[in-house]
């Protein structure tokens, strides 16, 4: 009997222990199948949000950006994926507002993060809802919109060395992109994985500002490089201060009285500077080396063009497979198609085995030309059906993919469609599949900014209303030529922008050889603008801030040319073509961003000095009469090269820039919508003004004026995701240490060395810097780093003066003075991978990192 009683007892065990074990594998079968071999225990507490703690699920600790009227924090008895109750944070107003729980983790662990999201009404502007780690990158896709059903999020992390906490929060809305809206949250689980079954997706869960975090002793010539650095160039520059002040070549510093008496004379019939095969041969050489640099990965000639672009809601089609499939991601590539709208909503749902669908995603389109991937619960099925949900734009390609496969499943089959349009529209949608990448890069979609310039110059192609009209049409309409020749691709969309860089390394030269007489010195400018970080990450992505950058190197090339020499010299006519070209790229400036019209005081300020000289030339001569008489032009010195000249500026610096600056907008003003008038061009600008001045927005990267030429917040325009454990890829903007920070220096030692030496020629470099930087000192909106790059090129060409009186002047200069560019080259070598985007060791990135700030 006691035996029978045992056993009755032992098989109601078993099955009391197999049934939770049973459900939890039906649900595991139905929505997260997964062949990562995951510790079964969930590290968080309260995951289900079952125990209550004063009417919030206990274990969790909310926070909003705002104050918490806002936001409402509750428990959803009536809404649930398992169990009877779920969290929800709803933001009334704007805000980004979560649960939070800490969680002690393990160091250099890789973890799970999942859970289901269910939401209602969330903005699709800005970050929906979603889980991610606090004081990190690492977070799943976000939801927004209204959800049919629970959407399932994942994502795959790793502990830094160290690292002993994590901050698990479920979110609406992101750093510096606050949402409305509510969203609920279920089954939230935070697990181990095992390292050796993972392969790709999982992200970085550093936490640099944890207090909690064990501090690891970093290797002791990691902390001396930046200050071995910095007073190497402290010290190159003390030297070249003291020597240009005490060690001067000595003059007689006497004239003759012909001499004293002709010294304006003798002043205007300096030898003017000529440009021979040789200095073609070093540019075209150098200009070479740097188009190659510039052009390697610049962007991928090969993504998706084809599209179908959905009409109205509910329109469906059904894909089937040869044979029953598992499959766990489907990507995206979305275009713009020929609609302004670029947002739109899928719902996909797959056949079981009964022959019934039901609901597996929902696929969000929410940005243009980006390669989007959306990871789901691993599904056998042998067919999918695409509802749209909400038209919007054009899709370019869908790629399916079968699970632990990384290419898209190739022998697909369109079948029961209901569209709109015609059916054939509808192959374009995998017709391109060899052209689908499995990871998401800079590579092969847009990144930072492109999303609006890049758009903005397809629109201008395809006649569509602009999206991004915060500034002048001409960038853009630049960056659509690119697109024209090699169509909506990345490399089309850079090109252009990355030619204009390529054309900064000559003008560089012939800059530096005019001032300062000597190719040498033209090479040295051409080699700092080469190897200058910022010169080539600004002019690698598609934003416009390379094209005004090389039209405010112009303006000054020639107004700098009329300011050395006298027109009365030359001739009347002459002197005004500097002035023309001068006026023109001024035009070309003003007409592509707005910080080329900070130049226009600069150049008046260089022309007016211009004119005052040549006005005591003229006071000077005509004290002697006899220099009157042979001296025809102070004649006419007032009629002519006074009001004459200046009718003419306002010719070439009015007049011309507003015509250039009102055709830049006929690509827009020749679009089909009747709104659109001649007074175009004034009414954008008026809302331009309205938005720059008006703009509160703040961002994580933005720094202040006096930040940008120490580099205390290099601005990050990509981090890449994906990527295999410790690797990473990141572009920064930032400049080179050994330009930027000697630029500090020599912009301070110039001053009086060229009082000193009378060199007049300096004050264009000086006004040129004083014009594009003194604005942003009293300009209130959010600024950032990248706002510098019009002011480098002036920077660079105050050091080359110092290194010329460094090079000529004191024994062993040349030494020094080819040292200092080799380590300009150097240093450019050094940081390449983080400017590039280039995949590298995470630990060779933190080699980088000088600073805490440098979030390299």
């Amino acid at each position: 009997m006691k035996k029978i009683i045992l056993l009755v007892v032992t098989f109601v065990l078993i099955i009391s222990c197999s049934l939770p074990v049973m459900c939890e594998t039906e649900t595991v079968k139905e929505d997260i199948k997964d062949d990562i071999n995951i510790e079964e225990t969930n590290l968080l507490s309260n995951p289900g949000f079952e125990k209550l703690s004063n009417k919030d699920p206990q274990f969790w600790k909310s926070f909003g950006w705002f104050t918490e009227e806002e936001t409402e924090y509750g428990v959803d008895n009536n809404v649930s994926r398992s169990g009877k109750s779920s969290a929800y944070v709803n933001n009334l107003k704007e805000n980004h507002s979560r649960y939070t729980q800490e969680i002690i983790v393990e160091e250099n662990q890789i973890y799970k993060i999942s859970g289901f999201i269910k939401t209602q009404n969330i903005g699709t502007e800005n970050d929906g809802a979603a889980i991610f780690i606090e004081k990190s990158s690492a977070k799943t896709r976000t939801i927004t919109g209204t959800t049919k059903d629970w959407e399932y999020v994942e994502l795959y992390g790793k502990t830094a060395d160290g690292q002993k906490v994590l901050n698990i929060s479920l979110t609406v809305g992101g750093y510096a992109s606050l949402n409305t809206g509510k969203a609920w949250f279920d089954d939230v689980k935070l697990e181990k994985v095992n390292e050796q079954s993972v392969v790709d997706n999982v992200k970085s869960l550093d936490t640099d500002l944890d207090p909690n975090r064990s501090k690891v002793e970093e290797k002791s010539f990691n902390k001396l490089i930046p200050i071995l650095i910095i007073g190497f160039i402290l010290i190159i520059c003390s030297i070249v201060l003291f020597l240009a002040l005490f060690m001067r070549k000595k003059t007689d510093g006497k004239l003759n009285e012909n001499q004293e008496e002709t010294k304006v004379l003798l002043d205007l019939n300096r030898t003017k500077i000529k440009f021979d095969r040789k200095d073609i041969y070093i540019m075209l050489i150098v200009t070479l080396v740097y188009f190659i640099i510039a052009l390697y990965k610049l962007g991928s000639l090969s993504v998706p063009t084809t599209y179908w672009t959905p009409t109205m809601m509910n329109e469906n089609f059904t894909i089937s497979f040869d044979k029953e499939t598992t499959i766990s991601r489907i990507s995206t590539y979305s275009g713009l198609g020929s609609d302004r709208e670029a947002e739109g909503r899928f719902i996909v749902d797959y056949m079981d085995k009964s022959g019934d669908y039901k609901y597996l995603v929902t696929i969000e389109k929410k940005h243009i030309f980006i390669l989007e991937h959306v990871n789901i619960p691993e599904t056998e099925t042998k067919k999918l059906r695409f509802t749209v949900e909400e038209a919007g734009g054009s899709i370019n390609e869908f790629a399916i993919y079968e699970k632990g496969k990384t290419t898209p499943i190739k022998d697909i089959n369109i079948e029961d469609y209901n569209i709109k349009e015609d059916k054939d529209e509808l192959n374009n949608l995998f017709d391109e599949q060899d052209k689908m990448d499995y990871l998401s890069n800079y590579y092969n979609s847009m990144y930072f900014d492109e999303i609006y310039h890049g758009r903005t110059a397809f629109e201008f192609i395809h006649k569509i209303i602009p999206y991004e009209n915060t500034h002048p049409p001409l960038g853009k309409v630049i960056m659509a030529l690119g697109i024209l020749i090699f169509g909506m691709v990345p490399f089309g969309w850079r090109i252009a922008g990355t030619l204009i860089g390529v054309a900064m390394v000559p003008v560089m030269y012939m800059f530096g050889k005019k001032m300062f007489g000597k190719r040498i010195y033209g090479f040295a400018a051409m080699i700092m603008m080469t190897f200058d970080f910022m010169h080539f990450a600004q002019t690698r992505i598609a934003t416009i801030d390379s094209y005004v950058t090389l039209f405010v190197i112009l303006m000054y090339y020639y107004i700098y040319d009329y300011f050395m020499e006298k027109s009365y010299v030359i001739g009347f006519k002459a002197s005004l073509k500097p002035l023309l070209l001068s006026g023109l790229f001024f035009g070309l400036g003003a007409a592509s961003k707005w910080i080329a019209l900070y130049g226009a005081a600069g150049l008046a300020l260089v022309f007016f000095i211009a004119q005052f000289n040549q006005y005591m030339d003229y006071r000077e001569i005509s004290k002697n009469s006899e220099n009157i008489e042979t001296n025809n032009w102070t004649k006419y010195f007032y009629k002519i090269y006074m009001f004459r000249t200046y009718l003419f500026c306002c010719l070439f610096f009015i007049v011309i820039p507003i015509i250039i600056y009102y055709i830049s907008y006929i690509p827009w003003m020749i679009m089909p919508d009747e709104n659109l008038t001649l007074t175009l061009p004034w009414n954008n600008s008026i809302d331009m003004y309205k938005y720059h001045s008006e703009l509160e927005a703040t961002h994580s990267f933005q720094s202040d004026w006096w930040e940008w030429p120490i580099m205390s917040k290099p601005m990050a325009f990509y981090f890449g995701e994906n990527l295999p454990i410790n690797i990473v890829s990141k572009i920064f903007t930032m400049g080179n240490p050994a330009i930027w920070w000697t630029g500090i220096i020599a912009f301070i030692v110039g001053i009086p060395v060229a009082i000193m030496n009378k060199e007049k020629k300096m004050l264009v470099p000086y006004i040129a810097i004083f014009w594009q930087y003194i604005p942003w000192v009293v300009i209130p909106r959010c600024a950032f780093i990248y706002h510098f790059f019009t002011i480098v090129p002036f920077l660079i060409l105050i050091i080359v003066y110092l290194l010329k009186e460094l090079y000529e002047k004191i024994p062993n200069g040349k030494i020094l003075f080819y040292s200092y560019l080799v380590l300009i080259v150097i240093l450019f070598i050094l940081f390449y991978p983080v400017i590039s985007g280039m995949e590298v060791s995470q630990d060779y990135t933190k080699l980088l990192k000088w600073f805490d700030n440098w979030d390299l």
